[in-house]
C-alpha cells in the first residue's frame, strides 16, 4: 500500500479508524490507529513524543478534529 510506505517516512503518524478502514498497518510502531478525535487529543497530550508539527490530511472537513485538538 502506497499510503503505508509514505507514512513510514514520517517520525510518527496517527490515523483515524473509520468504517472505511480496510487496510492494515501490521502493528507498525510508527503508525497509530485511533478510534476517535477525542482519543487522538488524549494520545497527543499524554504521548512521550513531543510533536512540533501536526499535519492534518483528509478528504472531508477537519473541523471536528481541530476542535478536539484545541480543548
Amino acid at each position: 500500500n502506497n499510503l503505508i510506505k509514505a507514512l513510514n517516512k514520517a517520525h510518527q503518524s496517527i490515523l483515524v479508524k473509520s468504517h472505511m478502514y480496510k487496510w492494515g498497518v501490521n502493528n507498525n510502531p510508527k503508525i497509530k490507529v485511533i478510534e476517535s478525535y477525542p482519543k487522538i487529543h488524549d494520545y497527543i497530550n499524554s504521548n512521550e513524543f513531543k510533536f512540533d508539527i501536526l499535519l492534518i490530511m483528509s478528504n472531508k472537513s477537519t473541523q471536528p478534529l481541530r476542535d478536539a485538538l484545541q480543548k
